[in-house]
């Protein structure tokens, strides 16, 4: 609170505007009130204090009082400053009593000059203090403006941590990008060196002015460049090859961006392919030319053997032909469900179908083929089993043999016709032998009983008729022996069926006289007795073996 006769005494300054009593009062009276605040709170008792000094309205004396006040609803420490000015010529000082002697005058009046300048120096202190206080308000204000400069400027670099700070996250990022970027370059360039170092293809890398950029080790098998050659000219560069046109043609190439491709060969006579190609950049940028050498002499030799196959082949083929043209066999190769995949049966394939050759079975044949088949398939053992095919017109008996193999059956018959009709012959001139032989049994046979009868009558007949009858009995029949041991000995009339009987009317009546006659004799000495009867006809039969 201020009074109204108070604004004398108070000083507004420029600037901002302030409560502060020690600022607005006036400079004269600031130190003596501000001691007088001091010595009110630290005594909490009244004090005054009298001030004089020099105006433009000439000499002023104020007396400035500060009594502390007990006011609790403000809250403590109020205190009350009064300001009363009296007249500059009046003392405000206590008067002296009269036991204070004339020799006192001098020494107070030495002392109040010694206060007073005192009190000049204080106040000229207080007014510089004051000055540096206002400097350093000044200065306070300065920093306090550098204080918010510097807040804003803090503002500013805290956003520009953060904007650095997600800039070095996204440089985190890119940087481990950029090293996975480098892992794969790295490894995709191990790859190169290792592919460079084992791929059996000689390169050669070259820049636009055909200078040695790169080349496999390969390479050095036709060129005689090491890694110190690198950035030398092609032109430079001696090789083994018998061309002398490398650069020109790797010119023409980086001018016209041509594919170029041909073969050469090296002095030690191997074939190479060459060809040249632009070497083309990521930004598609011709930046050189790209030389490949391919060692193709073994192809070259390859393609040649299998030309010389290719011919022994068709040669074979013709070959195999022309002895299968009239060759008795059948070859038939078949798969699972018994279906011709190949065939060859008498100079002709057995294409167009897939039972080609079961048609040519002739009735239950072709089902007794397909079981013998799928007993193959099914116990992985072959089999054989002869079976006729009707081929052309005619019927032919075949020896099959049935092998399996990977995916189905192999098949191979051979033509067994002329053995079964040997086979046949064969049965048929041992039937005939067997015929033969019973026959010469029984012709063996009626001789000897004639001699038996003759060597009995001979060993008790003492008539030389009789002998001479049984000899000639004896030599008639070993003459007939002697004849059948020659036909005997005739084979090929045996095999060949040429035998014949030679057949002449003979008068059974003689025949059975003549067989009687040994018997007529035995009997005369033995006593025994014999009955033929005929009826006198007479039968076809061979004279001598009727005999």
């Amino acid at each position: 609170h201020v009074s109204q006769r108070a604004g004398k005494y108070l000083q507004l300054g420029g600037g901002e505007p302030t409560r502060q009593l020690l600022r607005i009062v006036t400079p004269e009276l600031r130190l003596e009130l501000r001691s007088a605040i001091y010595a009110a709170r630290q005594q909490d008792a009244p004090e005054s204090r009298i001030v004089e000094f020099e105006t433009d309205g000439g000499r002023r004396k104020i007396e400035v009082r500060v009594a502390p006040m007990d006011m609790p609803e403000h809250g403590r420490g109020m205190l009350l400053v009064l300001f009363q000015e009296h007249e500059p010529g009046v003392e405000a000082l206590p008067p002296r009593t009269a036991s204070a002697g004339p020799y006192i005058e001098p020494v107070v009046r030495e002392i109040e000059d010694e206060l007073l300048r005192t009190r000049d120096q204080l106040r000229t202190t207080v007014e510089q203090y004051e000055t540096s206080l206002e400097e350093l308000k000044a200065s306070n204000e300065e920093l306090q403006a550098i204080n918010e400069e510097l807040r804003s400027a803090s503002e500013e670099i805290e956003t520009s941590k953060e904007e650095l700070q997600s800039v070095n996250e996204e440089l985190t990022t890119l940087n481990h990008e950029l090293k996975i970027k480098v892992d794969e370059v790295s490894h995709t360039n191990s790859d190169l060196q290792n592919l460079m170092s084992s791929t059996d293809i000689g390169v050669l890398f070259l820049d636009r002015q055909l200078n040695v950029k790169r080349f496999t080790p390969r390479a050095q098998d036709l060129f005689n460049v090491i890694p110190t050659d690198i950035g030398r000219p092609l032109a430079h560069v001696t090789h083994r090859l018998d061309c002398d046109d490398l650069h020109e043609t790797a010119k023409l190439v980086l001018d016209s961006l041509r594919v170029v491709g041909r073969e050469l060969t090296s002095r030690d006579g191997q074939r190479y392919l060459v060809r040249y190609l632009p070497y083309r950049s990521i930004e598609d940028r011709i930046e050189g030319v790209v030389l490949t050498f391919v060692d193709v002499t073994d192809l070259r030799d390859a393609v040649e053997g299998r030309r010389r196959s290719e011919a022994a082949l068709v040669l074979t083929e013709e070959r195999l032909g022309l002895a299968l043209r009239d060759t008795p066999i059948l070859i038939a190769v078949l798969d699972d469900p018994l279906a011709v995949v190949w065939g060859f049966l008498r100079n002709r394939e057995l294409t167009g179908s897939a039972d080609a050759l079961l048609v040519l079975f002739p009735g239950d044949q072709g089902d007794q083929f397909i079981r013998v088949a799928r007993d193959v398939l099914a116990s992985r053992v072959g089999q054989r089993v002869e079976l006729d095919l009707a081929v052309e017109i005619s019927l032919i008996t075949y020896d099959f043999r049935i092998e399996p193999r990977p995916g189905g059956l192999a098949v191979v018959g051979f033509d067994i016709t002329p053995s079964k009709l040997a086979e046949t012959t064969l049965l048929d001139a041992d039937r005939r032998k067997d015929e033969f032989l019973a026959t010469l049994s029984h012709e063996l046979r009626n001789p000897l009983t004639p001699l038996k009868v003759a060597l009995d009558v001979l060993n008790v007949a003492t008539d030389p008729q009789q002998i001479a009858w049984c000899r000639d009995v004896m030599e008639r029949q070993v003459a007939q022996l002697t004849q059948l041991v020659d036909e005997l000995l005739d084979l090929s009339r045996i095999t060949q069926g040429k035998i014949q009987l030679d057949r002449v009317n003979v008068d059974f009546a003689l025949v059975m006289e003549a067989r009687s006659r040994p018997r007529a004799r035995c009997s005369s000495s033995t006593a025994t007795s014999s009955t033929c009867s005929y009826r006198g006809k007479r039968c076809g039969s061979s004279a001598t073996r009727a005999g």
